[in-house]
């Protein structure tokens, strides 16, 4: 059985949760502002260079934020059971808090790209359906997979690195 150990929220930690839950609102106060000058047929798909590529009814648009408040919810709730993750090194009473405060310092890392990815594909929606813009941006997909991949990549290193003893001094 791991141990169960409560840990505080770093600084850099509360601030990733503050920006992920400006951007998580920011989606429902996007489609507040826009629902009523959208047009009732809204890209719906974007293809892998970021071009609409499929249409919809707009009510299609509730899907955003409601998968986006689903995960949002998820990923807040696990951050705060660090015991369960699963961990790519044996977790001891001497390693434990060092491997639970970089194990939530991912779950939150990636919770606030998740929620900036769905506010960004969320604004790009609109903008489309808007004409104001054709789609998603050049090397999309390029930077969101090298960002989450990087993040997770760091993060194993980390996590590596906090399962090693501690030196005395």
């Amino acid at each position: 059985m791991r141990p169960r150990i409560k840990l505080k929220l770093t600084p850099a930690e509360q601030l990733m949760e503050t920006v992920s839950t400006v951007a998580f609102v920011m989606i429902f106060v996007l489609l507040i502002l826009n629902w009523s000058q959208l047009p009732n047929i809204i890209p719906t798909h974007f293809n892998a260079v970021g071009k609409a590529d499929d249409f919809g009814n707009k009510e299609t648009l509730f899907l955003i934020p409601i998968l986006a408040a689903g995960l949002h919810i998820l990923m807040t709730v696990i951050q705060f059971f660090p015991n369960i993750y699963n961990y790519p090194v044996k977790v001891t009473e001497e390693n434990a808090q060092r491997l639970y405060t970089v194990g939530r310092q991912m779950i939150i890392a990636v919770k606030l790209e998740m929620d900036l990815l769905f506010l960004y594909i969320f604004y790009k929606t609109v903008d489309v359906a808007l004409g104001k813009a054709t789609g998603l941006g050049g090397g999309f997909l390029v930077i969101v997979l090298g960002v989450t991949f990087g993040t997770i990549g760091l993060m194993f290193y980390y996590i590596l690195k906090a399962a090693k003893p501690k030196k005395e001094n």
